[in-house]
């Protein structure tokens, strides 16, 4: 790809139609295309990267309080779909090395790493 192509970043996976940061929307945005796949990375309290927007886990989660308290362990076991249809019930938030293997050699990941 040239320094000077232009080109299209699934923003959060394909966040409009799957809850975003998460798997199904990564799978989602690169079947409808995307070049590209933008995500967030935070560190759970064990050290762990996953991929997460808030620092506050309510808005997109069964969970409550900040992420950066949750171990991955316990982060992975919340629904992390539900909010935007009851269709995607258990989802659940992917470690950075999920993310990565999902979207490996189908598009480029771009990461924002969040402190």
């Amino acid at each position: 790809m040239e320094a000077s192509t232009i080109f299209a970043v699934a923003h959060r996976g394909a966040s409009n139609e799957y809850p975003e940061n998460t798997v199904a929307a990564f799978d989602r945005a690169i079947e409808l295309g995307a070049p590209a796949v933008e995500f967030d990375v935070r560190m759970a309290a064990d050290g762990v990267p996953v991929i997460f927007h808030d620092a506050e886990i309510s808005r997109t989660t069964s969970g409550q309080g900040l992420l950066q308290d949750w171990t991955s362990h316990d982060l992975m076991r919340l629904d992390a779909g539900t909010w935007k249809h009851p269709r995607f019930a258990g989802v659940r938030i992917p470690t950075l090395g999920e993310a990565l293997a999902c979207i490996a050699e189908r598009a480029r990941p771009v990461l924002e790493l969040k402190v």
